[in-house]
């Protein structure tokens, strides 16, 4: 099973209406899309002239700001699997001769770049947003990045679980989560549904960022560095913007099996009300949600 069928959501099938509601929540929620690129270029030090590939550039958010850490002498290699984020990216970005757009699944990252003749000559990969729907495999993934960089090279990267539970250095970020979860049982039961035994997920990588250090070390990065950083968002917001851009569009809310089984409707109906009736007890924690940045060395 891939991770599309998982989560329901497959890039490839998205309309062109979808990359357009998707490139207004960077506007729409405090403009954290470019914030978490911006601190991306910022960890793994982009310097102008580099050649830098961003993996799952979506509507181009995340490539003008990689663009402008690297320009004017810089290249960059912008992948996404979808033909209509592409379009939206480029109608963004068209007037730059020096961005390279490529439709293609993150998964043929090394066939593409041995095809371009850049395997040791990447200066940076980074993926912002893209990694929780990006491969399978990720350890396999890791060692084709790290096949592709030069010596020095830098792979980045966002876990970007903000509305569940992780753990980073010691600490538990995104503990806001417990109340929702509470919520959304009560609201379940009220409707007649079987409430659910807790959190669910497919993936223990998105909670922590040790198993990804464990593989990046493994395929032969020389460090791997990691943080918790806060994003721009309320709880509240951070719920909101899940809901608005990816569980009314098809995703599954996978950290509820009951919600999975019923119609998409009926899924945004009980998260609305879920929403609704814990959103203030959710920002009155005063606790800002993370996620989880990577970023390793070859």
């Amino acid at each position: 099973m891939t991770k599309s069928d998982m989560v329901g959501f497959g890039w490839k099938q998205k309309p062109a209406a979808y990359a357009k509601v998707y490139d207004h929540l960077d506007e729409t929620y405090h403009h954290f899309y470019s914030k978490s690129a911006a601190r991306l270029c910022q960890l793994a030090r982009l310097q102008p002239g580099q050649t830098v590939i961003d993996l799952g550039c979506g509507t181009g958010t995340s490539t003008a700001v990689f663009w402008k850490a690297i320009s004017p002498s810089g290249h960059l290699f912008a992948i996404d699997p979808s033909e209509a984020m592409l379009s939206c990216a480029r109608e963004k970005l068209s007037q730059n001769k020096r961005i390279q757009w490529m439709c293609e699944d993150g998964y043929n990252i090394l066939s593409l770049c041995q095809q371009l003749n850049l395997l040791g000559k990447i200066d940076c990969v980074l993926s912002s947003w893209t990694y929780y729907y990006l491969y399978e495999d990720r350890e396999q993934l890791h060692r084709d990045i790290h096949t592709l960089l030069r010596p020095g090279g830098k792979w980045a990267f966002n876990i970007t679980t903000c509305t569940s539970p992780i753990e980073c250095g010691g600490e538990t970020y995104n503990q806001f989560s417990r109340i929702y979860d509470f919520t959304l049982n009560r609201v379940l039961r009220e409707k007649g549904y079987q409430p659910d035994a807790g959190r669910t997920t497919y993936d223990p990588q998105f909670h922590s960022p040790e198993p990804n250090r464990i593989m990046l070390s493994r395929v032969g990065f020389a460090s791997v560095e990691t943080e918790a950083w806060p994003l721009p968002l309320s709880p509240s917001e951070a719920h909101a913007f899940l809901l608005e851009g990816f569980v009314r569009h098809g995703a599954k809310p996978v950290f509820s099996k009951t919600l999975e089984s019923l119609s998409i409707p009926k899924r945004v109906q009980l998260l609305e009300e879920t929403l609704s009736s814990c959103s203030n007890e959710l920002n009155a924690t005063g606790e800002v949600p993370h996620i989880l940045n990577v970023w390793a060395v070859k």
